[in-house]
């Protein structure tokens, strides 16, 4: 069978590895990426933080009870820790618990003059990673390029991503429990929250003894006036 250029199918039928067709048409845009998909994984989000470094993208995951895959290394999820969070990385979860129980299951990928819509998920298998054809997830998606095409997938991904999902934590929370069971340091990637940056700059001990002295201070202080109290009822 021919290969199309068009259709990704992992290479099980003459069509692309969705790995190769992220990477080049992630370089080949200067705008936001917005993916969606409905699972991630370590593994499956290397790929994106890489062609991605530095840029903005807005990520929306259906289902993040849970890391899917369990063959990354410590060093994808250290690498996709520090991407995370990254100020220019957003991460939204889409599902619903009334009145069914459902999460997005919808595989699109924006750019600036394309777009993908795809059965694979953003983990390893779904992308195709295995050096081995065999061994990877039979999924097919097709590349958008009309001008009409990926901007109706640019409002449907907008219009998901602002009135029907919510800001999340959750796959940062699930990297850093990942990295403990690995141990990898969950310091040494950079984060927004003060807490991680603190520790990073070694002022966290500085600021745990200026608390503890405030604290006796404050002690001193009430059980003083409180003996001026006592005093004074005398």
């Amino acid at each position: 069978m021919a290969n199309e250029k068009g259709f990704i199918d992992n290479e099980w039928n003459g069509g692309r590895r969705h790995v190769d067709v992220l990477r080049e048409l992630a370089g080949d845009s200067v705008g936001v990426v917005k993916i969606a998909t409905g699972f991630v994984s370590p593994k499956g989000l290397v790929p994106l933080a890489e062609a991605t470094e530095g840029r903005e993208v807005w990520l929306l995951v259906g289902d993040l009870r849970t890391l899917q895959g369990a063959n990354h290394s410590s060093d994808d999820v250290k690498r996709v820790l520090a991407w995370v969070r990254q100020p220019n990385v957003r991460v939204k979860a889409l599902f619903k618990t009334k009145p069914v129980s459902w999460n997005m299951h919808a595989k699109v990928w924006v750019f600036e003059n394309s777009a993908v819509v795809s059965s694979a998920n953003l983990t390893g298998g779904g992308l195709g990673l295995a050096s081995d054809a065999e061994l990877r997830q039979p999924e097919l998606g097709v590349i958008a390029r009309s001008q009409t095409s990926v901007e109706w997938l640019d409002g449907w991904f907008d219009k998901m991503w602002g009135q029907y999902s919510n800001e999340s934590q959750r796959l940062e929370q699930l990297l850093v429990k990942e990295a403990d069971k690995t141990g990898v340091s969950t310091t040494d990637a950079p984060s927004d929250g003060c807490f991680p940056s603190l520790v990073m700059v070694g002022l966290l001990p500085t600021i745990t003894s200026a608390a503890i002295y405030v604290a006796v201070r404050v002690r001193q202080i009430l059980k003083s006036q409180s003996s001026d109290s006592v005093s004074q009822s005398d």
